[in-house]
Formats: structure tokens, sequence, C-alpha cells
């Protein structure tokens, strides 16, 4: 495989900033940031010195764990 073949790491993923993830997920940055804290978020990707991203697919998987653990706890 060429160097010119390699496929990057982020090649294809799509990020969400975090304003904007806050926003699809219907809370604020400052509870995503407690939820990073307790090791109950999705990992978060550097961007610059004051900008964080997270990976859209990661997003989407912890909404529907979240989703699903609230339903069965509710059942209960």
């Amino acid at each position: 495989m060429s160097k010119n073949e390699r496929k990057r790491p982020m090649e294809g993923q799509e990020l969400i900033h975090a304003p904007r993830a806050a926003e699809i997920i219907g809370i604020t940055t400052k509870h995503i940031r407690s939820l990073e804290r307790q090791g109950d978020f999705p990992d978060r990707i550097v961007i610059g010195p004051r900008t964080v991203a997270y990976r859209r697919d990661e997003l989407d998987a912890w909404i529907e764990a979240r989703r699903k653990r609230l339903c069965k706890e509710a059942a209960q």
C-alpha cells in the first residue's frame, strides 16, 4: 500500500463541535463536561486550543445506549 493509499484515521468521519452536540442531544455543554468527568460520554477530539468535537457515530451510539438504559430502568 502506497503512502497516498493509506486511509487517514478520521477520513469519512463526521465531527460535531461541542455546542452542536449539546443541541442535538438536548443538554448543555456544561452537562457534557460533567458527563465526561464521570466517564459517561464519548471521547472528545481536540481540534484547537478552545475547540473540541465528537465523532457523530459515537454520539449516535451513546444516544441509543442511553435511550435503551433509561427505557429499561423505567420499565422496572
